[in-house]
This record gives structure tokens, sequence and C-alpha cells, in this order.
């Protein structure tokens, strides 16, 4: 699996995207989501890695299908952290829509499976 910019998406809800160049996806706050479309899971997964940052702390719930589907990842961005952190996932096969959940404010960078 590669690593995704956090601003590739098909959907989005209440976020922005700031920089240029290298952009982060930002302005995230509790109940701001983002879709990809078509993620392929053909070798399973069985953990995530994000890059982000959060300077009161933030989840990041991982769902198929939308915002309110079945959740198979999370990932707690702790207090004044920067960088990448891996979390484990239910086993996922298949091509599958997906939506990052925000539960509280950071700055999402890039994410992958593996």
């Amino acid at each position: 699996y590669e690593t995704v910019q956090a601003e590739t998406m098909a959907n989005q809800g209440g976020i922005q995207i700031k920089g240029v160049g290298d952009t982060v996806v930002t302005d995230i706050q509790r109940g701001d989501w983002i879709k990809v479309n078509g993620v392929n899971f053909d070798k399973g997964c069985k953990s995530f890695t994000v890059k982000a940052s959060s300077s009161k702390g933030a989840i990041i719930k991982v769902t198929t299908g939308s915002p309110d589907g079945e959740a198979f990842a999370y990932a707690e961005i702790p207090a004044g952290s920067s960088g990448e952190v891996t979390f484990p996932t239910l086993n996922m096969t298949g091509t599958k829509d997906i939506c990052f959940v925000f539960s509280g404010e950071l700055e999402f960078d890039s994410w992958s499976f593996s």
C-alpha cells in the first residue's frame, strides 16, 4: 500500500485545505469528515497509519460507505502530538468507499493501510 495525501478525496463535510504543494487538511472540527471512493483492500489490511497533529487531542474514525457507516479503525491523536502513528484495524478486503470522521480539532496530512 502507498501513502495517500489526506486532501485526496471524493467528498467532504466541514474541512478546509491549507498550503501550496505540501498541503494538509485543516480547520477540522468535531463531526467533519472526508470520503474516499474505491480504496482497494485486495491485500487485506491489519493496520492504519496517519500523519496528523492536534493541540488538544482528537480521534479519527474510519468507516465504510458513509460517515455513519460501520467503523473498522480508530486513530487517537494525542494532545500536542505531530507525526505518524499506527493503529490496528479490523481486517478489510475488496474495494470500498471509506470515510474519515473526526472528533476533535486537528490537521491531517496523510494516511495508509498495511
